[in-house]
């Protein structure tokens, strides 16, 4: 995945987020967020929207980019720690590359993770190396975290 690729054209991811996050039983209202903001808004909180490049899972683990770790960019950490964005809880929900399996980090253990878990340099092809530092989430934080597929064609939570 280039770094081009990863931020700036997210609408299917989008539209994708707010059918899980009806099919899952979430009856709010998503729209749109700002431009240069999170990526979609309801009345009580907000959902930061993202797809890993990879089509399938590389481990026993149900998600992570590798057998041991998440990653979470520290540039969108600005939705839990700047005062300027973090006026509501901020969700992260990530889609595989087929848009077929997500997982859901709530609010509250994204801001625990970022007080207990470490910032790190991971090499990326085709990005810029100033822009490859994550927060880094153990695999054993999966029970934190709510996986979903979408089998056919309904979300359902795993």
């Amino acid at each position: 995945m280039k770094q081009s690729e990863s931020t700036y054209y997210d609408i299917p991811e989008r539209k994708e987020c707010i059918k899980l996050w009806r099919d899952v039983g979430n009856s709010d209202i998503l729209k749109p967020g700002p431009y240069k903001g999170v990526d979609l808004v309801s009345e009580k909180y907000n959902i930061e929207v993202a797809w890993s490049h990879k089509k399938e899972n590389p481990s026993p683990h149900p998600w992570p980019d590798g057998p041991l770790e998440y990653r979470l960019e520290d540039r969108k950490l600005r939705y839990w720690i700047d005062e300027d964005f973090n006026h509501k809880p901020t969700h992260y929900v990530c889609f595989l590359k087929d848009m077929d399996k997500a997982v859901i980090w709530w609010d509250k253990n994204i801001r625990e993770w970022i007080n207990t878990c470490a910032i790190e340099y991971r090499g990326i092809k085709g990005w810029s190396s100033f822009k490859n530092n994550f927060l880094i989430v153990p695999a054993t934080e999966s029970p934190n975290m709510q996986f979903c597929e979408k089998p056919n064609g309904m979300w359902v939570k795993k």
